[in-house]
């Protein structure tokens, strides 16, 4: 398991609850959250080893989320 922290443009509970089900039935992504209220609107996303974080974030630029290192 590998847990990747990113700077996220995920800014409201709305953008949360639209990504939820991308992220709830992905069999790679175990675990994940927001913090859309801190500054940096942290992601965090607890993924096996069957999906590398630069997969993670070309999936996650798919669906319109833009990601940055923290």
């Amino acid at each position: 398991m590998q847990v990747v922290v990113l700077k996220s443009n995920i800014k409201t509970s709305e953008e949360v609850c639209r990504l939820a089900p991308i992220f709830d039935l992905h069999p790679r992504i175990i675990n994940w959250s927001v913090d859309y209220e801190d500054i940096d609107h942290v992601l965090r996303v607890e993924i096996d080893s069957g999906l590398s974080g630069k997969k993670l974030r070309k999936l996650l630029k798919n669906y319109g989320v833009e990601v940055g290192k923290l």
